[in-house]
């Protein structure tokens, strides 16, 4: 599936690269949590009328932030008037959303969907044009466990999502791509393949959850991410990083799961800022006209939900 242009190549002719195999260099940057601590901070409120159970891949949609919910298998939105619109439910792991013109790109367990014209209409799902999608199911891969987690559309039109194995306790997957009509695995080995986004200089950025790091794509000449290193190793104690967002002057929000907060990064990968957040486990951000917008998960202690930076917008000006 592809949102632009179609890909300058077959994706069959990817040679997957295995995540366990890509190593830190010089250029490495180890973060530890003792000095995320000591960053200036910024707090992110709870939005009151949003309660969640797994919220993941916040979204800007037009004005408003659409977000999926993986164990409540809903996708919703909200506004800048808090006003809330539930766009499906009963799915089954909804793991992604993403925005492309006035459609949504879609992706749950059984595939990844596009819905059309969602943005121009409040209150409503759009048409599915695309289903069934599954990441090689002949490598044996996908089975009843292996769903989609984090992905995001690429600046020439394809997909990118990563997998995990519920039923794996690495939640072992990969990361891959598609192309015009099939999918191609890119970086095999991933333990919990999460957030996906682009820099300026078309490099890629993905988490690699369970081993605590950012990986970096430097772009081939065909602008496919080929040359893999890590740019940031995490050093949080039980904390993961989760989510990433490359925001709007360059800067790279990462979500940390078990740290009541997000990192900004400068593009280099140097923390510079902390979002204190009221929930344990922060899964993804997105950035709206109102502010920046972060999704928390439940834990048996604590209700999951939106929670925003205000005048964040304003503070990027």
């Amino acid at each position: 599936m592809t949102g632009a242009e179609p890909l300058d190549r077959d994706p069959a002719e990817v040679v997957p690269v295995a995540a366990e195999g890509i190593v830190d260099d010089e250029r490495t940057r180890v973060i530890a949590w003792s000095e995320v601590t000591a960053l200036p901070a910024r707090s992110a409120r709870r939005i009151p009328s949003v309660g969640a159970r797994l919220p993941e891949s916040a979204e800007r949609v037009g004005d408003a932030v659409a977000w999926v919910d993986i164990e409540a298998g809903t996708v919703q939105r909200i506004d800048a008037q808090g006003r809330l619109d539930v766009l499906a439910q009963g799915m089954d792991a909804p793991s992604m959303v993403r925005a492309i013109g006035d459609d949504l790109i879609v992706a749950s367990r059984p595939g990844v969907q596009r819905w059309e014209g969602v943005q121009r209409r409040h209150g409503g799902r759009g048409a599915t044009v695309h289903t069934s999608f599954t990441p090689a199911p002949e490598d044996g891969q996908h089975g009843p466990h292996v769903r989609f987690n984090d992905g995001r559309l690429a600046p020439d039109g394809a997909l990118w999502a990563g997998t995990c194995d519920e039923a794996d306790p690495e939640m072992r997957g990969s990361l891959w791509r598609r192309g015009a009509d099939r999918w191609a695995e890119v970086v095999s080995g991933m333990l919990c393949s999460n957030g996906v986004d682009w820099t300026a200089d078309g490099s890629m950025l993905v988490i690699d959850s369970l081993r605590r790091r950012m990986l970096v794509g430097a772009p081939d000449a065909s602008g496919c991410p080929a040359a893999w290193r890590v740019g940031v190793r995490f050093e949080l104690g039980d904390a993961i990083p989760d989510g990433l967002t490359v925001l709007a002057d360059g800067r790279i929000a990462v979500a940390v799961w078990g740290g009541r907060a997000a990192i900004v990064l400068s593009a280099d990968g140097t923390p510079v800022e902390r979002i204190d957040v009221p929930c344990d486990r922060v899964t993804s951000s997105a950035e709206a006209p109102w502010g920046l917008v972060l999704t928390g998960a439940a834990t048996g202690e604590e209700d999951g939900g939106l929670f925003v930076v205000d005048g964040w917008t304003a503070a990027l000006s």
